[in-house]
């Protein structure tokens, strides 16, 4: 999340982190209250509300206090790992809050992120323009949120970046440690994804039911022996494979 926070040099990071995984509480306050300001302004940017930026803001505290021996920082002591990984907690904090909310808007589905860039949204919905329309727009919002969840770590990360958080690709790419051009691909990757699993959930539920009603009728009877088959929900999960 973006803002601006206090950059430790390298040896004054790599202390005070040592002596907060001892449970020294100053140091570790020292290294992640910096950040308050910018996890307040991202999460304010995807929930849209001041009072639940915040409580975001400090669940992301909570949760990095208790769980600091998960966080994992590269060798490379020149980035700010702990910062990427307190700002993925919030983001993760500001998904389930919009998630709670029937009217949560989890980001732009008609702006793009730059010049000549698609959106999530973009052959997805078009503006509502009555009751029908806004609760359908609702849902796959909703629907959009809860895919995002399911993504591989990978591509989750740059997802949120790019999409929820809004940073340029040069920007996530310094973010993840990558280059522009592997942010561009796991994007790509992540879009095909995400309207893979859209189909799937926005599909009207009779024809849901009815793929549903011919699994059973193939299904093997009770007491019958025959060669063992792959569900048919195999194909689906391999579908969605690289």
């Amino acid at each position: 999340m973006c803002g601006t926070y206090i950059a430790f040099d390298s040896a004054t990071r790599a202390g005070l982190l040592l002596q907060a995984r001892k449970g020294d509480r100053e140091s570790l306050a020292k290294l992640i209250l910096p950040y308050g300001p910018a996890l307040y302004l991202g999460a304010l940017r995807l929930t849209r509300n001041p009072a639940e930026a915040e409580d975001v803001r400090q669940e992301a505290f909570l949760k990095a206090i208790s769980r600091l021996e998960q966080f994992n920082g590269s060798q490379d002591e020149t980035r700010d790992d702990l910062h990427a990984w307190v700002s993925r907690i919030a983001a993760n904090a500001s998904i389930d809050v919009i998630r709670k909310r029937r009217d949560g808007k989890v980001l732009s589905l008609e702006e793009p992120n730059g010049p000549g860039e698609e959106t999530l949204g973009s052959n997805v919905a078009a503006p509502e323009k009555n009751p029908e329309e806004r609760f359908a727009r609702r849902e796959m919002r909703q629907h959009l949120a809860d895919a995002i969840k399911q993504l591989a770590p990978e591509l989750r990360q740059v997802c949120l970046l790019r999409d929820v958080l809004q940073y340029s690709t040069q920007e996530t790419a310094e973010r993840v440690g990558i280059s522009a051009m592997a942010v561009r691909l796991r994007l790509f990757r992540a879009h095909r994804r995400l309207r893979e699993r859209l189909s799937v959930a926005l599909q009207p539920k009779k024809e849901r039911q009815a793929h549903a009603s011919v699994a059973q009728i193939r299904a093997p009877e009770a007491g019958r022996k025959r060669e063992p088959r792959i569900p048919l929900g195999a194909f689906a999960e391999c579908a969605c494979g690289d």
